[in-house]
């Protein structure tokens, strides 16, 4: 043993408390405990080039039939496993903010060779209704997360005219109807600001592409150079 040196002491698991003996600052899987590394199911290759959907080699049946012109790429740290469907549960509807660094962290590790730099990142909003029953936008929070391990500026370019009702609760081709003309540029945004400008878009889950298909098409609209989507599961 080296003298000074002592084994790190148990620290909570950041999704469960269960004690992990790791370093502050070691990598975020080692900071996890083993039951909730065996529930989350990191995506590695083969991914659907796309949307990141894990198995799929190419771009995947899915994206051919709906492709989404105007969102060049999606990448995904983990699939949507019921540990990670319960995960994001706790963190969206019964306040686990706390869950936001780790969840950040594991998107970091992964985009840092899948995506390509942004000059922004931007997220998804949520409708004001939601904001205010919610308190918090969980993609927005993740958004800042990532931007600050980055060094990357984090906009509000969209805005939600309209709201939604959750799209776990619709079909394939109602959640694909259901986005049409939802979102809008912020009004903060001058004309001409995101000409040639390539944007990353965050949220928690890509499920069919839908929503972060229609941020990306009003953003194409506006100028922007590409838009690529960075989420936690897919």
């Amino acid at each position: 043993m080296i003298r000074g040196w002592r084994f790190p002491l148990p620290r909570g698991c950041p999704f469960c408390d269960t004690p992990v003996r790791s370093l502050p600052w070691a990598p975020v899987w080692k900071r996890i405990c083993p039951h909730c590394c065996d529930g989350f199911s990191p995506i590695a290759p083969p991914y659907c080039r796309r949307c990141g959907r894990a198995g799929r080699e190419g771009i995947c049946p899915d994206c051919r039939s709906h492709p989404y012109p105007e969102l060049i790429q999606n990448c995904s740290a983990v699939s949507y496993t019921p540990h990670t469907r319960e995960v994001i549960r706790l963190y969206k509807y019964l306040g686990r903010e706390r869950f936001a660094r780790p969840m950040g962290e594991m998107m970091v590790s992964v985009a840092a060779c899948r995506v390509r730099k942004p000059d922004v990142i931007s997220y998804v909003p949520l409708h004001p209704s939601r904001l205010v029953e919610r308190g918090f936008n969980q993609s927005e929070q993740l958004a800042r997360f990532i931007g600050k391990k980055w060094g990357v500026p984090v906009v509000s370019l969209l805005v939600r005219s309209s709201p939604t009702r959750p799209q776990s609760q619709r079909s394939r081709a109602e959640r694909l109807q259901s986005m049409e003309g939802v979102f809008e540029l912020h009004p903060s945004i001058p004309v001409g600001k995101l000409v040639a400008v390539n944007i990353l878009l965050v949220d928690d889950v890509y499920t069919t592409g839908a929503t972060l298909g229609a941020c990306a098409r009003v953003l194409v609209q506006a100028g922007c150079n590409s838009v690529r989507s960075l989420t936690f599961a897919r």
